[in-house]
């Protein structure tokens, strides 16, 4: 079986929808040929407010070796991909030499640790893929850069970005307009980028029992600010708080890191009594929830190149679905044909009261649901499969000298 070394700075027990993503790859690939090899960190060099979840350690194979390494521990620099250099490009080097894989694999963020990609190919002679969860250089950041260290990252980063890319075997993003985005950036290389998107796994659904609620409840999971956007819950808010002035009996939960600025929110639209921060729980838990749930909330950041990974989860976990979004871009993609999800903009807080009073008297089960089979986790990695075998195909890798660093 042909060897592929998969290297994520964030890897179980580390607990993020990135973290899923790799980990479902990582599940299903031996099925399509490829065996992975993981270079990761160790848990205790992961930040404090990095949920340890160790439920999602059972989907790696027993059978595959996970590297993990330190990380430098400094203030004097804030970036963890930065912090993760020193540690991962020598060891990088000696699993390939211990392992001889045909095939890197990089996913960020973080991102800086992508500039590995061209020290493989010149030093290590093998081909790389890049996977971007999300846009790099070209990221619309929801608040300015402030500070000196914050623009010399901007600066590497604006320099590391093409270098990298341009020494690719290719460049996965997580939909076509993501993928476009980067083909006009980048025309030269237009042929290198492939869309991936995020999807669901029925193994981690059918075995989690649903929470029971004695209201009606609406469901976020995860988080509400990122470094790329906010998804404002505001005008949401404000239509929980027109409900209950109307009589209707809706609680909502957030399930997820607690974030201060939501809760001023919160309080300032004087919601607080129907509002509940549980605060962040393992995946299995979290889905639980959501399955639980009267109707599961989407906040969209505003970008028309953002599919957020929670979107196949819901879709998955068979509730109602109320995305508060553009009615173009990578939500709306996905939501479009899902018999059970309402689009609306992030801008009405009436218009959003109406469509949750609709769904309040007009509950969905959710036993109509035909899951999108193009987002099963498994077909996904299929095609992830795939892309390696074009890549190594077109390009032959001996075995080679690597020496120690």
């Amino acid at each position: 079986m042909r060897k592929v070394l998969m290297i994520a700075q964030y890897f179980p027990p580390a607990g993020s929808i990135g973290t899923v993503r790799v980990t479902k790859f990582v599940k299903y690939l031996q099925e399509f040929g490829w065996k992975p090899i993981v270079l990761t960190m160790r848990p205790d060099c992961y930040p404090n407010n990095v949920w340890m979840d160790q439920g999602l350690v059972k989907d790696i194979p027993e059978n595959v070796a996970v590297y993990r390494t330190g990380i430098l521990r400094t203030r004097v620099i804030n970036d963890k991909g930065i912090r993760w250099i020193p540690y991962l490009l020598p060891a990088m080097a000696k699993v390939i030499k211990k392992e001889n894989p045909q095939l890197i694999y990089l996913t960020a963020g973080p991102f800086f640790p992508l500039i590995a990609g061209p020290f493989i190919k010149f030093f290590l002679k093998r081909p790389y893929v890049v996977d971007l969860r999300d846009p790099w250089k070209l990221a619309r950041r929801a608040l300015p850069l402030h500070g000196l260290k914050a623009r010399l990252g901007k600066l590497l980063t604006d320099a590391c970005e093409p270098f990298v890319l341009k020494y690719a075997a290719k460049i996965i993003c997580v939909n076509e307009y993501m993928c476009e985005e980067y083909r006009k950036a980048y025309p030269e290389l237009s042929d290198k980028f492939v869309a991936i998107p995020n999807g669901y796994d029925l193994d981690d659904i059918n075995t989690v029992v649903p929470q029971r609620f004695t209201k009606f409840t609406v469901v976020y999971t995860g988080k509400f600010r990122t470094a790329e956007a906010f998804r404002d819950p505001t005008a949401f808010f404000q239509a929980l708080k027109i409900c209950r002035q109307r009589d209707y009996d809706i609680q909502f939960i957030h399930v997820g890191a607690i974030e201060q600025e939501v809760i001023n929110i919160v309080k300032q639209i004087g919601v607080s009594d129907l509002v509940r921060f549980i605060g962040s729980r393992p995946y299995s838990e979290a889905l639980a929830y959501a399955k639980g749930a009267n109707v599961l909330l989407l906040i969209g950041g505003g970008q028309r190149t953002e599919q957020t990974g929670k979107v196949f989860d819901y879709i998955a976990c068979g509730r109602p679905i109320l995305a508060l979004a553009p009615l173009d871009g990578g939500i709306a993609e996905v939501l479009r044909n899902i018999n059970f999800a309402r689009l609306i903009p992030n801008n009405d807080p009436e218009m959003i009261a109406r469509t949750l009073k609709e769904m309040y008297h007009n509950p969905n089960d959710g036993s109509q649901l035909i899951l999108p089979e193009k987002y099963d986790r498994r077909l996904l990695t299929g095609s992830l499969a795939r892309i390696f075998d074009e890549v190594t195909s077109e390009a032959r890798f001996d075995k080679v000298n690597i020496l120690e660093i």
